[in-house]
């Protein structure tokens, strides 16, 4: 077994370490080699501009509720045309970071993987084509400078006038998924080296396998980040329909402040449903079902990820074992001795003739008595069996391997510094001579 981890180990730093001597000759006549890191700082790029254009679209939203006049809610101010704008030209830029961001994805990696296979499928026909259309019709949803316009649903207790101001911030709210396969590329399972380990196994690199091995990894801090992120997501996309709603039809107005919302979106997360506020839109409800189905898997992995915390790893197991094995024979042995005891005792006050004592000690021999019997009976039921003996030894030899071969790697640096030392010291010697 340690043989073929080394062997698969060498295999990928051999692939890893070819990819840095084709980055390295990229000065020749042959294409040029991306690497990962400018990769990286593009969609790093492609984070810092989409997140800066969901937030400045939720300000300008909030600044038209500002206004307390129906009809300017739903009309831009020069203020808000400013910032349209800015959120516009933020996403051209986006589109054209995406665009290039999936090229070089695309030459990165069917350049690693040259002469591994027969045929090299063109970027319009490869999957970073697929997931580049989808990305852009995500992160180019925003609403344009001076385009006002409004739309009216009926309700079932009223009706609904939202503006298209409101409707694009609630589809670029989807642009938060761009967070999660950004932030696992800068984590280890998202390296050069885990990209080959990856394709010795015979699979591309995703940032679904990052993302996965993140949350098998370190699970709580995952689902933390998920949960808190979700919840404001949802809670920002419920305000934009029920407050709309509720200031022309009804006299409340719950979801004033965004802690409503997410008060909302956690309850309807983790199916309680208090009822002292719910959504009144067709558009709410549907968000808050979403909400819904979300959360409950999101608290099914939380409580596998409890469960697998508390669950005993296979040392800890056997060590659990183990002293529930001595504590059951420390017991058997204990009320051996307390049932002998007894005996004895019962025995002189039956001399005595003192039937209060007799009684007395024959109940407290009874009791001694059960007491030993039930601890023998778990004694032997946790002996060892013969198959355990054997894991034990195995278990402990394979300790002492690892002992020694940590001792062989220290003895083998240690003699690497003394060579060191002795061929600086014959160089001083010649020097010396000389």
């Amino acid at each position: 077994m340690a043989v073929t981890f080394r062997a698969i180990d060498q295999k990928a730093s051999c692939a890893y370490n070819a990819s840095e001597d084709s980055s390295s000759s990229s000065d020749s006549g042959e294409e040029e080699f991306i690497p990962n890191p400018k990769i990286k700082k593009n969609q790093v790029v492609i984070l810092a501009l989409s997140m800066s254009g969901l937030l400045i679209s939720i300000i300008e939203h909030e600044d038209n509720f500002s206004s307390t006049s129906s009809k300017s809610r739903n009309r831009s101010s020069p203020q808000g045309n400013f910032l349209r704008s800015i959120v516009c030209l933020s996403t051209i830029v986006l589109a054209y970071l995406l665009v290039l961001d999936s090229w070089l994805q695309y030459k990165n990696q069917y350049r690693k993987l040259e002469g591994e296979i027969l045929l090299v499928p063109s970027f319009w026909k490869s999957i970073y084509f697929r997931n580049l259309l989808a990305e852009l019709l995500v992160t180019s949803v925003h609403c344009p400078p001076f385009v006002d316009a409004e739309f009216e649903f009926e309700q079932l207790s009223g009706k609904l006038v939202v503006s298209l101001n409101g409707v694009c911030l609630s589809v670029m709210l989807l642009r938060a998924y761009l967070v999660f396969p950004v932030l696992s590329k800068f984590t280890k399972w998202g390296s050069e080296k885990a990209q080959a380990t990856c394709r010795t196994f015979g699979f591309n690199f995703r940032s679904l396998f990052a993302l996965k091995a993140l949350l098998k990894e370190r699970p709580l801090e995952v689902l933390a980040f998920s949960m808190l992120g979700s919840i404001i997501v949802f809670a920002v996309g419920i305000r934009v329909y029920e407050r709309p709603y509720e200031l022309l039809n009804t006299e409340e107005d719950n979801f004033r402040y965004i802690w409503n919302g997410m008060w909302l979106v956690v309850l309807t997360m983790t199916t309680v449903g208090y009822g002292d506020v719910y959504p009144k839109t067709h558009v709410g409800r549907f968000i808050g079902a979403l909400s819904c189905l979300f959360g409950v898997f999101l608290v099914s992995l939380v409580v596998v990820s409890l469960s697998n915390a508390v669950k005993f790893k296979k040392g800890e197991s056997r060590a659990f074992m183990y002293l529930q094995k001595l504590e059951s024979y420390r017991n058997y042995v204990k009320f051996a001795k307390l049932s002998v005891k007894s005996a004895l005792v019962c025995n002189l006050a039956c001399k005595k003739s003192s039937e209060s004592n007799v009684f007395y000690e024959k109940k407290k021999l009874q009791k001694n008595l059960e007491q030993f019997w039930y601890w023998k009976q778990v004694w032997k039921r946790a002996d060892f069996v013969p198959e355990e003996f054997f894991l034990n030894i195995n278990e402990r030899l394979l300790y002492y391997f690892e002992v020694i071969q940590s001792n062989i790697k220290l003895a083998d640096e240690l003699d690497q510094q003394l060579d060191e030392l002795l061929s600086s010291q014959k160089a001083i010697m010649r020097l010396l001579s000389g």
